[in-house]
């Protein structure tokens, strides 16, 4: 059944209005944003959908095509964090109302995701979406530095997720045919465009099968050794150089890293060398070098596992195979890398011996996760449109 058609038979009417968000992918500035530190990345043309119709009443209701049940809430509640799909939505009323934002009516929406979460930033998108929403049913206008603001607070500030504003941004300001570059510390972004004469390359995704939840992952273990680290840094220098590590230059690291346990150095590591290769990258981008921009991300997914120490077995495994293969200009987890998706830069003449190798080397390792394993293929796409 589509979307339409579902939305007419639980609703009993048309959908007004339809929103879409794409998935993001972040290339090179893996886990450093919440660190102010560079980054890279591209929207892909999958993404996530919101039909709705704006209320006449303070009533919201919600169905999903991916998850059971449904959201039922009103806008004037006071927003409690439930741990489900539902509380995306709740996190976007929540961000508006904090934020000082008349919020009278509520809308009815069907929501649907083309894949599996698991590190395309999927908790962003739908906040995104409902954000949109609630500010089409009350009258309310948006910047987008505004949208990528009260998106990151829902995320970070309601539902906890010690986050940066990566996910946020690139769903919001990135374009076709473009890398966009973000300078974290003062959301400085510049989109460079794909150069002419650049080898042909297209995005795989690669879902290992396994879905995750970053709040229950070691998402804010990691944030909090990175804050401990910068505070022991501090301490041992007799100053205050800063609470991330943006502020603290790598040889004043370099001087007081003895007063570092083995775990934060790790961190620390990651974080320098990452956003090192994250301000090297565009500019080789910029060359129409990508093979070249490719064994950075490379490196990038090599330090995330061996320094940031994200991945599980099933993650790092097709992390390995897809370095390996032939037609894979760079590979790296996506995300916060815990779980969910691997994602690969390839030359799409290498597409079909890609998908078969890759598939066949990954379930022959993990044969539970045949039928949830998954590829696709990707171009890169515009930001967030508008509403329709």
């Amino acid at each position: 059944m589509k979307n339409e058609e579902l939305f007419r038979q639980k609703f009993g009417k048309e959908n007004e209005y339809s929103i879409y968000a794409p998935y993001r992918i972040c290339s090179l500035g893996a886990h450093i944003d919440h660190q102010l530190g560079h980054i890279n990345g591209f929207a892909v043309d999958k993404g996530i959908k919101l039909l709705f119709c704006p209320g006449k009443t303070e009533n919201v209701r919600i169905i999903s095509r991916n998850y059971e049940g449904e959201g039922n809430f009103r806008v004037s509640d006071n927003p409690k964090k439930t741990g489900n799909w539902q509380g995306y939505a709740l996190a976007a009323l929540w961000a508006l109302k904090n934020s000082g934002y008349t919020v009278t009516y509520g809308f009815e929406g069907l929501i649907y995701g083309e894949l599996p979460a698991g590190g395309l930033s999927s908790s962003a998108a739908v906040i995104i979406l409902y954000l949109s929403a609630l500010c089409k049913s009350n009258g309310i206008t948006l910047s987008e530095k505004e949208v990528i603001e009260l998106a990151h607070r829902a995320e970070h500030n309601f539902t906890g997720l010690n986050c940066g504003k990566l996910d946020q941004s690139c769903i919001v300001l990135c374009k076709k045919d473009n890398l966009i570059h973000i300078d974290m510390m003062d959301s400085s972004f510049e989109n460079i465009p794909v150069p002419a004469g650049m080898k042909k390359f297209e995005t795989g995704l690669f879902f290992s099968g396994i879905e995750h939840n970053l709040i229950n992952s070691d998402y804010n273990k990691r944030t909090e050794e990175l804050k401990s680290a910068c505070e022991a840094i501090n301490k041992a220098g007799g100053k205050y150089y800063g609470n991330v590590l943006r502020d603290i230059p790598y040889e004043v690291y370099k001087e007081f890293e003895s007063a570092l346990t083995d775990n934060q150095k790790k961190r620390c590591i990651h974080f320098y060398t990452e956003n090192e290769r994250a301000l090297k990258g565009p500019g080789l981008f910029a060359k129409g070098d990508i093979e070249g921009y490719g064994r950075l991300v490379t490196q990038s997914g090599e330090s995330s596992v061996i320094n940031y120490e994200a991945g599980s077995p099933e993650l790092t495994a097709l992390y390995r195979i897809l370095a390996e293969t032939p037609g894979v200009y760079g590979a790296r987890f996506s995300g916060a890398g815990f779980k969910g998706f691997c994602i690969a830069l390839i030359n799409p003449d290498y597409k079909e011996e890609i998908a078969n190798s890759v598939r066949e080397k990954y379930t022959a390792l993990f044969p539970g996760l045949k039928d949830k394993y998954s590829c696709t293929f990707c171009g890169t796409a515009q930001g967030l449109g508008g509403i329709k």
